[in-house]
């Protein structure tokens, strides 16, 4: 039996939970800054309404996509081993 290697899987969810965070922060600030421009007036017509309307609709669903991703990570994560063997499916696994 070979002796047990560093997760490789679990350094690659690490580095992915990693990344999502400030991917998911740059979308919402992005969006905000054109929440606040359009609550500063920046358009006003009904079809800025509406767009308003979608746009604060789209906004809630990537909020709590980006959270959901997270989370999900974050599961993956969770109490899986530092240390496994090479034949096992984690020591396997390739990027």
């Amino acid at each position: 039996m070979s002796d047990d290697i560093p997760n490789p899987y679990l350094a690659a969810l690490r580095e992915a939970r990693d990344d999502a965070g400030p991917v998911a922060d740059g979308i919402r600030e992005e969006l905000r800054g054109v929440k606040d421009a359009m609550d500063a007036g920046a358009w006003v017509s009904s079809a800025a309404d509406e767009f308003y309307t979608a746009l604060t609709t789209q906004n809630t669903r990537l909020d709590a996509a980006a959270d959901e991703a997270i989370s999900d990570l974050d599961s993956a994560i969770e109490g899986r081993p530092e240390m496994v063997p090479p034949d096992s499916r984690d020591g396997r696994w390739k990027p």
